[in-house]
């Protein structure tokens, strides 16, 4: 075109501005041309410096047109031994298969879209390896596919990590299915969503047709352990410690087996997926053995492998990034170019980004890629630098790893999960070759085998046999051979030549290539000592029936004895061969037969009960008894007839009837000490009030014609005051002794209360002679009533009145202390003076003594006589010491219960 171009240049009858535009036409042509080749120049060294692998085949020819120098490391080709080679000779057979079709598709113009595969590709020292591929098609003319450019991204270690939990699950599968206990999944409702095949032996049904079904229409629970298993699996999401749960449960002929159930939560994501269920028949068992309660969850398969983002970069600025990446992340193209290469990354992966960048490392590393609406996911980082328009940039491939540490998780947890059903099963489970060799044990075998792991590492399974079961042990293995699997019993033998019994379920699997076999043996030692227990059990239930103390009869559905034991021939008088075959109503006084006849009305229903009533004798005697009395029911539920318990409670009537003559004249005793205590009131009011009236008459008299002196008036006036004193001292032990308990008691300040009483006495003497401590006092709240204040009161009044004559009122000495402290066994208030007579010991214990006809008050202490009453009625004591030489000290004993302390354990 150049050529062309001059040649009209050249030309004389080509004008002169023409000429001139034609010149800079071809100019600017030969100036495009050279940024053509510059940039096709570029392009090609970004493909072969790109961390992904590129390639381009001619499709009509397959031959390889191109490849970059990820391609020949991956190999381990050269390009010019690819570049020679047929692309379908570096294939695996089976994806050499799919291409052939695939080229026979694209050749026809059948299927031209862009596609996606994962195929094998065989190395140059011959290995094979995963790869990922992610095609566009180049047109002929005629619209048929000439050429495909691929991207490639190795996923060998995804592929493995499939193969890897596939294995995982299948031997989890198998362990499942081997588990002699029943195993199931229900959801949160109760619907199950998969079992073992012992559940399905259990019941009876093929496991898909119980798949789906509520636990409660499976028909397996008996009537009394349906209400049971409601409330236990309904509280069980809420609950934190899940304990095992004893149900009864038919099988398919209706045979009743008793189960411990132990329920496991199979948690995902922290929210409960399902209820895992292992139950262990305990029938034949007398101890509970440790049921499995490793969980099984559903793992999703892994998701096919992301391809890998590209994006060039000038110092972390986006200058160019390629159709997956910007699906990776959810941005248009647009938005991504010019934005800063960091701000797509989760913010704890940016300094290591940033690392990377800054040193030029050109190692993977893995980091957190940040989509547009906010989440986060795992990427792979591969970068290298290169030259793009004359600058050095960063290229940046992005592989998703999401697929990837998903399915490692899942590896991760399904071989926890198969570690810990194998390692802390309370079976010993076997790993051993067809040849008997053992290739791995739990911890149980060694317990139970007594042998060290490298011990038992050295033996084959026959050795673990006494001689006499070597035959048996060799056609269980011709039988897992031919139907792979096997359940039977065998003796075993342990270390010190000890035999035991053993159930063993065995299966046959592969790990990898190699057939293994998988036995769990159970130690059925102590089932075997039960089914003996049972039969002497048996023996000892026919013995006790003859020998119980209380009378055992059985009835037909119409209420006839089929049954008697001695004790209720001796019980009623008759002889056997009389009671047999005749009705319950022939042997009940006629006043209870409605009664019974009701009873007995339950038992068709099937409710048990106990109820009194009295039995005729043959001799005409009543004889009260206790009748316990239970349906009998066939194994279809049919209603068969009753057994009754009889026990004679003559005695229990005669101590009954004693005991309510012994409360009933406990109870006259009362009124009459309560009448005792109002006549003595009465009669004591009576006379002080007598005595008062005098005392005021004589007072009057005297005062009004002046015949007394001074002196005589004031002690007049001191008697008249101290009668009308005593008169108000009786009047309230009167009204505390006949007070109702319990009283209506409220948490008193006991502090305040003291306070209350020191100030009004401070009042009335002027002097400051009482000193309280208040350490303890002040956080005590202790149960009480306004009796209380008078106790207080009338004990300080007491030592006051006491000791006034002899105060020095200048002095102002200390009388009074009062402190508190709170004992394990009470609550103690000490108040304590120097000064006043000792209380005389006889007066004291008087004093502090139930009030009876020999109790005196000896008038001076009737103030005490009060404390001590109203002590009593809190359930406290007043206790008096009388001190040497003078003084006496007064305790207020206060029981625990009634006191509100931080160190009291019981507030």
């Amino acid at each position: 075109m150049q050529a062309e171009i001059a040649t009209l240049i050249d030309r004389k009858d080509i004008p002169e501005d023409a000429r001139i535009t034609l010149e800079k036409f071809r100019t600017s042509y030969i100036n495009r041309i050279k940024e053509i080749k510059k940039i096709k120049q570029q392009l090609k060294e970004l493909i072969e410096e790109s961390p992904a692998g590129i390639l381009e085949v001619d499709i009509t020819k397959r031959k390889f047109i191109s490849v970059n120098n990820i391609v020949c490391e991956r190999t381990g080709y050269t390009k010019e031994e690819l570049l020679s080679f047929d692309p379908f000779d570096l294939l695996e057979e089976e994806s050499k298969d799919y291409f052939i079709k695939r080229q026979m598709s694209l050749l026809s113009g059948e299927d031209i879209t862009p596609r996606h595969a994962n195929f094998k590709i065989r190395k140059k020292n011959g290995t094979l390896f995963w790869i990922s591929a992610r095609t566009k098609f180049t047109l002929d003319n005629q619209g048929n596919a000439e050429k495909a450019t691929m991207v490639l991204a190795d996923i060998t270690d995804q592929k493995k990590a499939e193969m890897a939990l596939k294995e995982s699950e299948e031997k989890y599968r198998t362990l499942f299915e081997s588990i002699p206990d029943l195993m199931a999944l229900m959801d949160l409702n109760g619907y199950l969503i998969d079992c073992n095949n012992r559940v399905s032996e259990f019941i009876g049904y093929p496991k898909e047709e119980l798949i789906g079904k509520h636990f409660i229409e499976l028909n397996i629970l008996t009537e009394k352990d349906k209400r049971k298993y409601d409330e236990q699996f309904s509280e069980l999401p809420s609950k934190s410690d899940i304990k095992p749960i004893d149900l009864e449960l038919n099988d398919s002929l209706g045979v009743k087996h008793n189960f411990e159930i132990v329920p496991t939560l199979l948690m995902k994501n922290n929210r409960i997926e399902a209820i895992q269920i292992i139950g262990h028949d305990t029938t034949k068992h007398r101890q509970i053995e440790r049921a499995l309660r490793e969980s099984e969850q559903r793992y999703r398969r892994l998701s096919e492998a992301a391809f890998e983002g590209l994006i060039i970069h000038d110092q972390g600025v986006i200058i160019e990034a390629n159709e997956m990446y910007t699906n990776l992340l959810g941005y248009e193209l647009s938005e991504i170019l010019g934005s800063n290469g960091l701000e797509h990354a989760a913010p704890k992966s940016r300094e290591l980004i940033l690392k990377n960048i800054l040193s030029g490392s050109e190692e993977p590393y893995e980091a957190l890629a940040l989509r547009k609406d906010g989440t986060t996911f795992p990427v792979e980082i591969k970068a290298k630098l290169a030259k793009y328009e004359g600058k050095t940039v960063r290229i940046t491939a992005f592989r998703d790893l999401t697929s990837q540490k998903k399915a490692e998780e899942a590896l991760r947890e399904s071989e926890e999960k198969y570690s810990n059903l194998f390692h802390y099963s309370n079976d010993a489970i076997f790993l051993h070759d067809l040849k008997g060799n053992i290739l791995d044990v739990n911890q149980k075998v060694l317990e139970l085998f007594g042998y060290t792991k490298i011990d038992i590492f050295s033996l084959k399974i026959a050795d673990l046999h006494p001689p006499v079961m070597l035959e048996a042990s060799k056609k269980a293995f011709e039988t897992i051979i031919q139907k792979g699997f096997v359940n039977f019993e065998i003796d075993f033998m342990k270390k010190e030549g000890k035999t035991f019994s053993a159930e063993v379920s065995s299966s046959l699997f592969k790990i990898g290539s190699q057939k293994v076999i998988q036995s769990i043996v159970r130690d059925i030692t102590e089932r075997k000592r039960a089914e003996i227990a049972l039969q002497e059990a048996k023996e000892k239930y026919q013995m006790l029936i003859e020998k119980m103390e209380e009378g055992v009869v059985l009835e037909d559905v119409e209420g006839f004895f089929t049954f008697t034991n001695p004790q209720t021939v001796t019980l009623l008088g008759y002889t056997e061969e009389e009671l047999l075959n005749k009705h319950w109503s022939n042997f009940i006084v006629p006043d209870y037969l409605e009664m019974v006849r009701n009873e007995t009305s339950k038992r068709s229903e099937g409710i048990s009960s106990r109820y009194e009533t009295v039995a005729l004798g043959k001799d005409g005697q009543h004889i009260p008894l206790i009748i316990s009395a239970t349906p009998l029911h066939s194994k279809e539920g049919d209603f068969e007839g009753v057994l009754s318990v009889f026990t004679d409670i003559t005695k229990i009537k005669e101590v009954e009837q004693r005991l309510w003559e012994s409360e009933k004249r406990i109870h006259q005793i009362k009124l009459e000490e309560e009448r005792y205590h109002a006549m003595s009131s009465h009669f004591l009011n009576n006379d002080l009030q007598k005595i008062l009236f005098a005392l005021d008459l004589l007072l009057h008299k005297y005062n009004t014609s002046y015949e007394l002196d001074h002196e005589i008036i004031k002690q007049l006036r001191k008697i008249v005051h101290q009668s009308s004193r005593k008169i108000e001292l009786v009047s309230k032990i009167f009204a505390v002794l006949q007070s109702e308990l319990p009283y209506k008691a409220e948490k008193l300040n006991i502090l305040e209360l003291i306070n209350e009483t020191v100030e009004k006495f401070t009042s009335l003497s002027h002097l400051k002679v009482i000193e309280v401590n208040e350490s303890t006092l002040s956080s005590i709240r202790l149960e009480g009533d306004n009796y209380l204040y008078d106790a207080f009161y009338e004990l300080l009044f007491f030592i006051l009145n006491s000791n006034y004559s002899d105060l020095d009122t200048k002095k102002s000495k200390l009388l009074i202390l009062i402190e508190a402290s709170l004992l394990p066994s009470n609550f103690c208030i000490s108040i304590r003076d120097n000064y006043s007579q000792p209380i005389p010991q006889l007066i004291s214990t008087q004093l502090t003594s139930p009030i009876t006809e020999k109790w005196e008050s000896r008038g001076h202490y009737l103030p005490i006589a009060l404390s001590s009453v109203i002590m009593k009625r809190y359930d406290g004591t007043l206790k008096i010491i009388p001190l040497d030489p003078k003084g006496n000290e007064f305790q207020l004993l206060f029981p625990v219960k009634s006191v509100h302390h931080p160190l009291n354990p019981l507030s």
